[in-house]
């Protein structure tokens, strides 16, 4: 391997990852049956886990603190309701004062080499478009929950699937075809824009 260089196969532990998001159908035969409150247990834990990595980034730190919220204050899925919101115009707020990516992102692009990411955009309909870097898990863990709720929908492993997406600087046409061809193992048919025909 080069020095310091990890590409995206390496950057994930796939066996964690499926121990930790079950791909269908094996999820609906296992996790999805367990008791409410045994997924309440595993819920509240990942909101734990995942606050208090987004306390590390600046853009949360500084709104929770202003606000006199602390990670360590969720001791319930109540409590998500004391976590302080964000809306678009702070995320554009973030992007004015710290360009081009702003500082809501726990990664950079200078951190690809270690870190494998992909930079997607908002659709821009309602402004300037806002960046959103993925990590190679994000992509992953992403693309298990999609495939999840397309199992949910009717999709089965071996599906010829038509992706009508647009193929664009937008996560979704990607997503959606991750999510077929890496966990449902359906042949995707590419029609969307951005694909040449």
């Amino acid at each position: 391997m080069a020095r310091g260089l990890r590409r995206p196969h390496e950057a994930v532990d796939y066996a964690e990852l499926v121990r930790a998001y079950p791909p269908a159908p094996e999820y609906f035969d296992a996790t999805y049956t367990e008791s409410p409150e045994a997924i309440e247990h595993q819920q509240l834990a990942r909101l734990q886990h995942r606050a208090t990595l987004a306390y590390q980034v600046p853009f949360f730190r500084k709104r929770w603190d202003a606000a006199g919220f602390h990670p360590g204050d969720l001791k319930s899925l109540d409590d998500l309701d004391s976590v302080p919101f964000y809306t678009v115009d702070d995320i554009r707020k973030s992007i004015e004062e710290h360009p081009p990516y702003g500082d809501y992102q726990s990664i950079r692009p200078d951190d690809a080499v270690r870190e494998p990411m992909r930079i997607f955009m908002s659709g821009g309909t309602t402004g300037k478009s806002r960046p959103t870097l993925y990590t190679q898990w994000d992509r992953e863990v992403g693309a298990i929950l999609t495939a999840r709720a397309l199992y949910m929908q009717g999709i089965r492993p071996g599906d010829v699937v038509v992706n009508a997406w647009a193929y664009s600087t937008h996560n979704g046409a990607f997503a959606f075809d991750e999510a077929l061809y890496k966990w449902l193992n359906c042949v995707v048919l590419t029609t969307g824009t951005g694909t040449g025909t």
